[in-house]
């Protein structure tokens, strides 16, 4: 899937509706595009085949985007003949209602293009989330698997079960780490005091590098019912989020 979209109020309607199946791109669909954010799945050679294709179609100064969660950029960049047009822009799933969008640069994106990129993400109404280099993972999805894999481990271990290791993170620091992250919560917790919790911690948290049998079952029951519920649920929760985020960008 990849969209296109213009600066102007044609990119908004460009923007909802031209979603393109990867076996029907055509040069007409990209020749007047400013930006161009490749999404098809998450596989490598099938990335940088399109990019090459689009890297042609498109005009001299459009810039170039994937919205990959774990592929490197230089990786992806190695076919296209510009890649300082080429930058990483992934938005968090779901994307109509996360409210930051993370941008990668690759090691020649050029500083313009890295801020028109933040100012588009700015422009529809999401916070950008600027790394300083690329690495596997990004911020959300590397924060995402540490706290995934601690919670496996506890689980692999019996130290709680399913319900009541996503209550802790649900009920407990998802509230809290919505006013304030991770960080920030341990300057408002104390930074002496949550060092010396880290020292006895860091020690004895999962370094588990094998996935195994972990997540081939399901972890929990739902009717249809149910999952529904949960999903409503987050859709709440994401658009609470959004309100915070734009409460602490005043």
């Amino acid at each position: 899937m990849v969209i296109a979209g213009r600066r102007d109020e044609r990119a908004r309607e460009l923007a909802r509706n031209v979603m393109v199946d990867a076996g029907s791109l055509n040069q007409s669909t990209f020749k007047h595009a400013d930006l161009i954010i490749e999404a098809i799945t998450e596989d490598l050679p099938s990335k940088i085949k399109v990019l090459k294709q689009l890297e042609g179609w498109a005009q001299n100064e459009a810039i170039i985007a994937t919205n990959t969660s774990s592929l490197r950029l230089d990786a992806l960049a190695q076919k296209l003949r510009d890649a300082s047009r080429f930058v990483g822009l992934h938005f968090l799933n779901p994307a109509e209602l996360t409210a930051v969008v993370e941008v990668i640069p690759g090691s020649c994106t050029s500083a313009k293009v890295i801020g028109s990129v933040c100012e588009f993400v700015v422009q529809i109404g999401k916070k950008p989330l600027l790394l300083k280099h690329d690495l596997p993972g990004f911020i959300w999805n590397r924060i995402q698997f540490a706290v995934l894999r601690e919670c496996l481990h506890m689980l692999r271990e019996g130290i709680a079960d399913a319900s009541s290791i996503d209550a802790a993170v649900a009920d407990g620091l998802a509230p809290r780490w919505m006013g304030a992250g991770p960080l920030a919560t341990a300057q408002l917790g104390g930074l002496h005091t949550f060092k010396r919790v880290a020292e006895e911690l860091f020690p004895r948290l999962a370094n588990d590098q094998d996935v195994g049998s972990s997540l081939d079952d399901a972890l929990f029951t739902w009717d249809s019912i149910h999952l529904s519920r949960i999903t409503e649920l987050r859709r709440d929760a994401l658009t609470t989020g959004r309100k915070f985020t734009a409460r602490r960008a005043d």
